[in-house]
């Protein structure tokens, strides 16, 4: 837009001390708009800080409240149930590189899964890039699995994961690691490596070893996991599943509500400017 465009702009306008009135009336208006909106954004916050807190507790203390602990020797992390073990990820897992250079792109190819795609234990479809199946070095196994997990390799997303769904697998590997779950629940697996134990305390401590943020497939798989049997890793998975809904559709419902206070708070101001609501 030009200076000449926005001079030529016409608009209409009261006296001046109505439009006094109109300002004092929005900026009361808006401020108050603006400060549930602030609210809503603080309580989708704290409810962020729930979902870790639900993965923290069941993947190092279990579901029983009143087990047995033991000494985990390690001291930060503190006692886990007395029936747990520890296990290296290499132990319990396949771990292996994703394709070293990214095939040619096609519209209607197979879809790359990139280190952009992993968000926290999800994959997003945004800006989800589809490549040429004949350009693809099926000699490297490129192609994966449901509960297959992608662990980012480097750069500002390094030691992000997310957990295959049936609606992605088929899809080719990036550059990324792939960790394939062997004697253990895949998902239980999954919802470790997004906890503040082997996320935070292991693998983001291993990345900033480099110059620039990095994690091999070495350092993963001798990062260790607090494990109890397998059918308490399923009663696990099942519990933080049903928590994380619940916690997901209170963060939605938060969105839904900040956004139609936006909508009001536009709506209410070009009402109000353009006379349509008298405020005297």
């Amino acid at each position: 837009m030009t200076q000449t465009t926005l001079n030529d702009i016409n608009f209409c306008y009261p006296p001046s001390d109505e439009q006094s009135l109109i300002a004092n009336y929005l900026d009361k208006k808006t401020s108050e708009l603006d400060t549930l909106i602030t609210k809503k954004e603080k309580l989708i916050e704290l409810l962020k800080e729930e979902r870790t807190a639900i993965i923290n507790q069941a993947v190092t203390k279990g579901l029983d409240l009143n087990v047995e602990m033991k000494d985990s020797g390690v001291e930060w992390l503190g006692e886990i149930p007395a029936h747990w073990e520890m296990s290296k990820l290499k132990y319990v897992s396949l771990i292996k590189y994703g394709l070293g250079q990214p095939p040619k792109q096609k519209d209607d190819g197979l879809p790359i899964i990139r280190a952009t795609n992993v968000f926290r234990g999800k994959i997003s479809k945004e800006n989800l890039v589809f490549v040429d199946p004949d350009d693809i070095p099926w000699n490297r196994d490129p192609v994966l699995k449901e509960n297959d997990i992608i662990v980012v390799r480097s750069g500002a997303y390094t030691g992000d994961s997310a957990i295959i769904p049936y609606e992605f697998e088929g899809a080719i590997t990036g550059y990324d690691m792939v960790l394939r779950a062997l004697t253990v629940n895949p998902k239980f697996v999954a919802f470790c490596l997004l906890s503040t134990y082997l996320l935070d305390n292991q693998l983001f401590l291993e990345r900033l070893r480099a110059a620039q943020p990095h994690l091999n497939a070495e350092e993963l798989g001798n990062s260790f996991l607090v494990l109890p049997n397998i059918e308490e890793q399923d009663e696990i998975v099942s519990h933080i599943e049903i928590e994380h809904k619940r916690v997901d559709d209170l963060i939605s419902k938060s969105e839904q509500e900040i956004t139609l206070l936006k909508e009001y708070k536009t709506a209410l101001i070009s009402e109000v400017v353009t006379g349509k609501v008298k405020v005297v």
